[in-house]
């Protein structure tokens, strides 16, 4: 297969009058030696050191006509009108010979996996081509490839068919005619999902779709360059190569000057237009000026003073974190005050489990009086009884005791956020703020905060709590007014940065 696309392509290019002496003496090197290139790639650089080896010393006594090809010497093809008959076996799926008529207009096959599809369209193929192109793609002997598995024996199929103005024979195979009548379910499934792949599988899906991916294969194992593993005899070959790369370069830049300076010119002209329609280009060069004065130094002094830092600092945030720390302190509060309703019976514990254990000697009478616990004497009331009841009411500690540490959890968390939004509030008051009586009672608070967070640290200075100083909110809520307003002028110094970026970056 790769052997008939290299013919195709140096048929190609014989009518080609831009093929130099020495590109037909590298096609005849490839030519010569196909068949030791195809399995080499480009890894190490295994083809171009092979085509170095043999190009050299003999590279100028290679042939500079095109290789010899058959194509250009074959008949017109008759043209084939219709297919009669098919016999196949022993073939791949086919042990025996079977007889296929196929003189229909449209031929179908059905059948399950493993009863002979595949290999009736690789017999077909077979007779049409003279080979199949799973044997080439996969490097197998056509005959070891197509032998029956079972009688490992092959015979060659037969097809007859009709050729315009004669009537059924055998079918002469022609790959150059008939190359493009196969294509296989799986080339057509990968071609139909080409927009998903990269242009390099694109490239490999069309090639496989007609037939040439191995052909494609060979191309693509090509190195770019050559020239690293040519053989330097010297180092002043060397160097004069690069210096006659570097002449080559000044040369074309010598002639090409007047177009240059044109070019150069309008480029000029049409920068300093957009900067200001009709000024030219030295009058443009003059007013932006440099680092030193004019637009530029402006522009760049205004991007060089010092940003200021955005607080991030919101009152709606301030107020829900005050809110919440309140919420849960009041949570916890009713649940502490539950706990104490109910730890005052946590020291009759031992009295009654006492008397539920001397329960057992005597459960008829009272076991402090030896009163009965019935009859017309009786106890006013039943100790067993009473020690149950109680034993149980102090179950309910447990879980109000489980409650509370899930709820102070809760309180350290949200007092965390609220510590949070202070300490950032801190880090950016002024300096009047900070000496200030309040300024220092925050500081204070934040102290006492991050050592007991549980605690009611936050009292003095957010007045959320009863007792509180109103005086104290009215502080925090001034500096965090103060605050959101600064931030509000530093986004819209950011948006004129912006601004006198994109002037910088139009200018320069």
């Amino acid at each position: 297969m790769v052997r008939a696309e290299f013919s195709r392509f140096v048929d190609a290019l014989s009518g080609a009058a831009a093929v130099t002496a020495d590109e037909w003496r590298f096609i005849n090197l490839i030519s010569d030696n196909l068949e030791a290139l195809v399995p080499l790639g480009t890894s190490a650089g295994k083809r171009a050191k092979y085509l170095v080896s043999v190009a050299y010393p003999g590279f100028a006594g290679v042939s500079v006509q095109p290789p010899s090809t058959s194509l250009g010497a074959s008949a017109p093809a008759r043209k084939l009108i219709q297919l009669n008959a098919l016999t196949v076996g022993p073939f791949r799926g086919f042990g025996v010979p079977q007889d296929f008529d196929l003189s229909s207009q449209v031929t179908l096959l059905y059948g399950p996996n493993g009863t002979g599809k595949s290999s009736f369209c690789e017999a077909l193929e077979y007779c049409l081509l003279g080979t199949v192109n799973d044997c080439s793609a996969k490097r197998i002997s056509v005959r070891e490839y197509l032998k029956n598995a079972r009688t490992q024996s092959f015979e060659s199929p037969t097809l007859l068919g009709c050729y315009v103005g004669a009537g059924p024979e055998p079918i002469i195979a022609d790959e150059d005619v008939y190359r493009f009548c196969f294509v296989e379910k799986n080339r057509i499934d990968d071609f139909s999902r080409i927009a998903s792949f990269t242009p390099a599988q694109q490239e490999k899906l069309i090639a496989a779709l007609f037939g040439i991916g191995e052909f494609d294969a060979f191309v693509s194992n090509f190195n770019e360059s050559i020239q690293p593993y040519l053989q330097q005899s010297s180092t002043a070959i060397s160097e004069l190569a690069s210096l006659e790369k570097a002449l080559i370069s000044h040369r074309e830049l010598a002639a090409n000057k007047p177009l240059l300076l044109k070019a150069l010119a309008e480029e000029e002209a049409l920068l300093a237009d957009s900067y200001e329609s009709g000024i030219s280009y030295p009058t443009f060069v003059q007013s932006i000026g440099g680092h030193e004065t004019g637009i530029i130094k402006s522009l760049t002094d205004r991007l060089s003073l010092p940003v200021k830092i955005k607080t991030g600092v919101l009152r709606s945030v301030l107020s829900d974190a005050m809110g919440s720390v309140w919420t849960a302190w009041s949570r916890r509060a009713e649940l502490q005050g539950e706990k104490e309703a109910k730890a005052k019976d946590i020291s009759y514990r031992d009295l009654y489990t006492a008397v539920l254990t001397v329960e057992s000697n005597d459960p008829t009478v009272c076991p402090a009086c030896d009163t009965p616990l019935v009859g017309s004497t009786s106890v006013v009331s039943n100790p067993f009884q009473k020690a149950r009841r109680a034993l149980d009411a102090l179950a309910e500690l447990a879980d109000i005791e489980g409650r509370l540490e899930s709820g102070t959890r809760h309180l350290v968390t949200r007092a965390n956020g609220l510590l949070a939004q202070l300490s950032n509030i801190e880090r950016h008051l002024t300096e009047d703020e900070r000496n200030s009586k309040w300024g220092g009672v925050l500081r204070e608070v934040l102290a006492v905060g991050r050592s007991d967070p549980a605690s009611e640290w936050w009292n003095p200075i957010c007045g959320v709590a009863e007792g509180s100083v109103p005086e104290s909110l009215e502080f925090l809520t001034n500096c965090v007014l103060r605050m959101e307003q600064e931030d509000e002028l530093s986004a819209l110094e950011d948006g004129q940065r912006e601004g006198v970026r994109r002037e910088l970056g139009r200018i320069t």
